[in-house]
């Protein structure tokens, strides 16, 4: 996968791989060099047993309202 940008994401599942090709990176880099939580869209693809994510869209989204309400476990 020469010239792909690759990202690391992770959840409470734990992490996954997803890639973005060179246009769709050119196009989307100030938004993922700036926004602390960015909604990914794509296609799951399966190569050489390894899943990634090929991002096909990606949008930043507001990280205070995202995120739910924390909480206390005391």
């Amino acid at each position: 996968m020469e010239g792909r940008c690759f990202l690391t994401l992770e959840d409470e599942t734990g992490l996954a791989n997803a890639f973005l090709t060179p246009p769709l990176y050119e196009r989307h880099r100030v938004l993922l060099g700036t926004s602390p939580l960015v909604e990914i869209d794509g296609r799951l693809e399966k190569r050489e047993g390894v899943i990634h994510v090929c991002v096909m869209h990606l949008e930043r989204l507001d990280a205070e309202a995202a995120m739910p309400e924390g909480h206390d476990y005391r």
